[in-house]
Parts: C-alpha cells; structure tokens; sequence
C-alpha cells in the first residue's frame, strides 16, 4: 500500500471518515521524527496516537493506532493521517505542554469569582461542557439520574425515524463517553463503588442500540469493551480498600446486570461482567453466589453444537478463574483443567503449564492428542503443531523442529514459520533448502506467503516475473522494481490498462479503467522523478 493509492485498499467506511477527521481538523502535531518515521494525533471524543513507518516512495510499511478500533486492519484516524501525508495538509503543530502552561498561567491571575464567571460564561455557549460539569458536580445520589439522561438524550439527538445511521454513530455515543470518562476518574480517586455504578449505566442503552443503529464502525463495541474495563479496573484496584459491605454491593450490582434477559444472546457481555466480579471471589459467600450462578448458566447451553462448545467453554474458563482466586491447590486445578481438554482454551493451559514444568513428553503427547481430536479445525490444528514446535524449541532438538517448521510453511503458509526455518540453517545449508522451498511455495497454493518472501528478501528478478504473470500486482509491486526495471514497470502499467480497456464492455467495466490510469498518474512521480532519469 503507497501514500500515493491507498484508497484501493482501505473500506469505503474507513476513507469516509478518515476524510472527515481530517476536514474538521482533527489531525494534528504531525511529526517527521526520522527519515522513514510519523507520528500524529487525531482528536475526537477523545486523543489517538497514529505512527507510520514508510519506505521507498512513500511505501506504507506499517501503520498503528492507540485506538481499541480493530474490526480491520486500518482504522478512520489512520485513514486521515494518510490523507493529511498525501494532501499536505496543513495541521496544528504546537507544543501543547507550553501551550497547556501558558493558560494555566493565565489563569492562576484570575480572583476566583472570575474564573467561577469564566466557566459558567463558557458552559452556557457549550451544552457539552455544562453537562460534564453537571455530571461531575452531581451529588452521589443525582449522579446516577444525570449520567442516565445524559445517555440517552445523546442517543435520541441522534437518531432519525427511530434509527441511528453510522455516520451519527460518534454522536450518538459522546454521552457514553462523559460518563465512562467520570467513572474512570471515579476510580482513579478510589471512589470504586460509585464507578461502577455509573459504568454500569452505560450498558442498558448501550445494548439496546444493537437494534436500531448501523454499528459497522464498530463503536458500540470500542464502548462496551472500555466499559468492561472501567468495572474490571475498580475491583482490582478496590480489592485491598473496599469494605466487605462495599464488596458485596458492587458483587449484587454487577450479578444483577449480567442477569437481565437483554444479554440473551449476547453471550460475551454477560461473561465479561461476571469476570470482572470473579476477583471478589475470594469471599466464601459471594463465591458460592457465583458458583450457582455459573452452574445455572451451564444447564441452560444453547442446543447448537458451535455455540454451545463456545459457551460451555466460556463459562468453564469463568470456573476455573474462580477456582483459582479462591486459593485451590495446583492438583485440584489440574484435575479440573484435565477434566475440560475437549475445550481449546483448557488444552492450551494444560500445554503451558506442562511447559513451565519442563514436562516435555506429556506437553508434546498433550499436542498430538489435539490435532487428533480438532481434525475439524485447521485453526486448532496448526495452533497444536505450533505449540509441538515451541516444545521441540525447548529441548533443543532441532531435526524435529526443521521437519515440523517445513511443514508449517507449506501447509499454514506463515511468515513467522518461515524465519523459523530459515533460523535453523546455517547460510550455506540454507541456499539450497531456500531454493526448494521458493520452488514449492511458488508451485502450490501458498502465493501469499511466496511474494511476502520475494519482496522481504527483494528478489528482483522473481517479484518481476510475478508481476509479469499477473501484471494488475504492479500497482503494489513497482517500488521493489523501478530502481532497476523502469521499462519493464512501465510496460506492466500499460498492459494493466490495455487489458482491462480490451474487455471493457459496460459503465461498471469503464470505471475499472479509468481507476487503472488513477494508479498509474498517482505512481508517476516515481516513475518518472529526475532521479530515476526516465525518459518517456
């Protein structure tokens, strides 16, 4: 993906709203820090951190985000970064420590009575911050009241003919984040109880969204999860302060939510509630409340086999936690996490435990009974083989480690097996095992994993003849190319239009041309920069 196209991968969705945070002038303090690094931040209902690591041309190497968005692999304040890169945009570049210390100055010269008129003055011109000052000023007992309509009128102020298009979704949640925002300060002052009581009340609306609301952004989910988060904080942090009395109230408050009929059918809300009260397990009482409360759940699994595996194990996994705070010997926990080896996540345990026990036989047996057992499952099977290698990696047997990790590489076609493999050759072995390799790869159906190689060891020779083959792959592959085979890049650009022009034969068909000589125009200042002395 280059800063020049990278349109042509990213989801419409994402490019819509990237464009719109750079509009608005969310981006800002972008940074050059070195030659090949940025880093910026994108403003919203709250500060993210974008840093891009570029090569070549204005190849993207690697993009990440501080945000919790991970529904693909590029998300909206990547998206206008890119955009800002591109454009050039200009972008607020300020050193906002001093800019935060020259108010504050400021404002340590005003009498109080003035700073009091400074903010009512600014809460009247700004619904948003009157209502987080309410919010934070409210007493105890009013709190709860606030926070709940403060929700919901965000939500409604939303909502169009009774729906909420994804395009509102950000509005539609900025009173969710007021309050988790208090609940997490809440917290941070120790007052625990109140913060999740007030976290707490994000999730009924919340919830309730999932039926009238395009979530495809995925903020419904960013919400729920810090909501998770803030409640699962509170009662470990709060575990060695809180009273018994203020234990149990917070244990009854949050039983009572995962209760409630609005998480039949989602499952995973009602299991991460109760995780987060597995900590306050420790107390008998509230342990036996829980353990009859999980068996309740057990009974009444769903009929269909995925899910209730899925749910089984769920619930299982919330046991065993349990089982563990209450202080049980290591054999006890064993036994139970023997008794549950049908369920992935106990057969992982069992595996890892077996590891740091150096039980290697047993660790290695534990694997080979799980691709037995999971032949049903591609993904399970590879994440026993892979724990077989881990295993063989401990004991040092590398002829066993060489075998397996071939096999990962040409039946899972990962990358890291591949450095895996090539780790365990001297470079002298490794030339002749690395040819044999290319020749199956390239031959199977593995194409991926065989041009990640090629460009990643910068095979020019090879990334050419793919392009040949396939010559749409250009758009991607001319910076591993043009330093060398500018004439050929150009002609795979050419018979890259000429192709999809030659059975073009409908609008839709046109279109596809005219984004073809887009890519080739965007890929022209490096095709034809002064440096690479290109001539047409």
């Amino acid at each position: 993906m280059n800063i020049a196209d990278f349109e042509s991968f990213l989801e419409t969705v994402i490019l819509e709203r990237g464009h719109k945070l750079l509009k608005k002038g969310a981006v800002k303090n972008l940074q050059h820090l070195e030659e090949n690094r940025v880093l910026a931040s994108v403003h919203g209902s709250q500060t993210y951190s974008v840093e891009i690591f570029l090569e070549g041309d204005g190849v993207i190497k690697q993009a990440s985000c501080s945000c919790p968005y991970d529904w693909s692999e590029t998300c909206k304040h990547q998206a206008a970064v890119f955009f800002a890169l591109r454009e050039g945009a200009a972008v607020e570049n300020q050193d906002v420590e001093s800019s935060e210390k020259n108010l504050m100055h400021l404002l340590k010269q005003e009498s109080k009575e003035e700073l009091i008129s400074i903010i009512l003055q600014f809460a009247r011109s700004h619904e948003e911050v009157e209502r987080q000052l309410l919010l934070r000023y409210a007493s105890p007992e009013d709190e709860i009241t606030t926070a709940k309509a403060l929700i919901r009128d965000y939500i409604k102020g939303a909502k169009s003919s009774g729906f909420i298009h994804w395009r509102r979704m950000d509005e539609a949640m900025q009173g969710a984040y007021m309050v988790l925002d208090n609940a997490e300060k809440k917290s941070e002052r120790g007052n625990y109880v109140q913060a999740v009581k007030l976290a707490l009340e994000i999730m009924p609306p919340i919830v309730s969204m999932t039926q009238y609301a395009d979530d495809s952004g995925g903020e419904i989910t960013i919400v729920t999860r810090n909501t998770m988060k803030v409640i699962k904080n509170a009662v470990e942090m709060g575990l060695d302060e809180l009273s018994p009395d203020e234990q149990k109230e917070i244990f009854k408050a949050v039983q009572k939510e995962a209760k409630n009929k609005r998480y039949n059918g989602w499952d995973e809300w009602r299991f991460n509630l109760l995780d987060a009260i597995i900590p306050l397990g420790k107390e008998p009482k509230l342990r036996a409340t829980l353990e009859k409360e999980l068996d309740k759940l057990l009974e009444n699994t769903p009929q269909n086999e995925w899910s209730r595996r899925h749910t089984e194990q769920s619930i299982k996994e919330l046991q065993l936690s349990l089982l563990e705070v209450s202080g049980a010997e290591d054999s006890t926990i064993d036994g139970f996490i023997e008794e549950n080896l049908r369920h992935d996540k106990f057969r992982e345990k069992a595996i890892e435990r077996s590891l740091e026990r150096n039980e290697y036989e047993k660790a290695e047996q534990l694997c080979i009974d799980g691709e037995k057992q999971d032949t049903s499952y591609a993904g399970l099977i590879y994440k026993w083989k892979d724990y077989r290698y881990q295993v063989y990696e401990q004991q040092g047997d590398f002829e066993r480690q060489r075998r397996l990790a071939h096999e990962l590489v040409t039946r899972y076609y990962e990358y890291k097996d591949y450095e895996r493999l090539k780790n365990l050759f001297s470079p002298e072995e490794w030339q002749e095992v690395f040819e044999k390799l290319l020749f199956e790869l390239e031959s199977g159906h593995s194409r991926g994993l065989y041009l990640t190689i090629i460009t990643e060891e910068k095979l020019e020779d090879r990334i050419l003849k793919y392009a040949t083959a396939k010559p749409s792959s250009i758009v991607e592959l001319y910076p591993y190319l043009i330093d060398h085979h500018l004439s050929e890049v150009n002609n795979l650009f050419v018979d890259m239009i000429m192709y999809d022009a030659e059975k073009a034969s409908e609008r839709r068909l046109y279109k596809q041309v005219c984004k073809d000589i887009r890519k080739y125009k965007k890929s022209a200042s490096a095709l034809f920069s002064p440096d690479k002395r290109w001539r047409a």
